[in-house]
């Protein structure tokens, strides 16, 4: 507050203020009366330093969080920062997309194989590429049956589960509406993997809590998601329904659209479903994808089925 710089820390000075005045302070202002002196003599005694002495500016103390961004001058960063695709020309690195449909529509199943694809290097569908990479899957709606899916996969694939490496999941939710659970994820991810590369969250609607219709409530947890793609470097993919009214777009407030990098679309018809790319900011919007699905028995693991 007296716009200096002292050779100590304000944390420093205040323990040396409490071991010159023989006790602790909780800084009311009956308290800082008496305690005013004591400072000013610590201040002095700090400004004294050799080869620290104060200088003085004459400026308001910088507001938390005001430290200067980079500004960058048009062309400086060009075919820099643009990130590489991590499924050709469908999804990149670094970027937060929304992959949505109806219940039933099998978007689990496609984002499942997505997961797979990248942990292992397969093609996506059996024909789009991947850069290999490591995934963390937050399963929050049928986490008791993902291993047996997973299982599934595997076995039309020719792949052993077993020999998957990296790709590591989560059978529960956040609240992503609370930028506290950022850091809770961050953590539970560093439990078993030393970093990600993809994180899938199935579904939205099951990692936050309140109003979905709410443009306030959804940039909130749209910005908290986004920290934790900063913070993880990774792309983060959200699996979510559609609208009640209308199912050509995702459920809720029109700020996730706004706001993705991609946006996906699952329809399903009979044994079929078709992938349609709504928004790609960062390229041309693909052309729709007809997926055929075949049912896998797993006899040894589940005589009901």
């Amino acid at each position: 507050e007296y716009g200096a710089h002292y050779a100590w820390t304000p944390k420093e000075i205040d323990h040396k203020v409490q071991d010159a005045m023989g006790k602790t302070y909780d800084g009311v202002a009956g308290d800082m009366l008496d305690v005013m002196p004591t400072v000013e003599r610590i201040l002095a005694e700090s400004a004294s330093e050799p080869d620290l002495e104060p200088v003085f500016d004459n400026r308001e103390p910088e507001p938390k969080g005001s430290g200067l961004r980079p500004v960058y001058k048009i062309g400086e960063r060009l075919g820099l920062v643009r990130p590489s695709w991590r499924v050709q020309g469908m999804l990149r690195e670094n970027s937060i997309a929304v992959l949505f449909g109806e219940s039933g529509s099998r978007k689990t199943w496609i984002a499942l194989d997505l997961a797979l694809s990248i942990a292992t290097g397969l093609p996506f569908l059996g024909c789009f590429p991947v850069k290999k990479g490591r995934v963390f899957y937050i399963i929050s709606e049928g986490a008791d049956d993902f291993d047996m899916r997973a299982e599934a996969w595997a076995r039309a694939k020719g792949v052993r589960l077993k020999d998957i490496e990296s790709f590591y999941y989560l059978p529960s939710n956040y609240n992503f509406g609370d930028a506290a659970h950022v850091d809770w994820a961050v953590a539970e991810i560093g439990q078993r993997m030393d970093g990600v590369d993809v994180v899938f969250v199935d579904t939205l609607s099951r990692n936050i809590l309140g109003d979905t219709d709410s443009n306030e409530t959804m940039n909130g947890c749209y910005n908290n998601l986004d920290q934790l793609r900063q913070r993880l470097q990774a792309m983060v993919l959200m699996v979510h329904h559609t609208g009640w009214g209308n199912v050509h777009r995702e459920r809720g407030a029109r700020c996730l659209r706004d706001n993705c990098d991609t946006s996906i679309r699952i329809e399903r018809d009979g044994m079929q479903s078709t992938i349609a790319c709504m928004k790609q900011r960062m390229g041309t919007e693909f052309a729709p994808i007809d997926v055929g699905f075949s049912l896998v028995r797993l006899p040894d693991l589940d005589t009901t089925e």
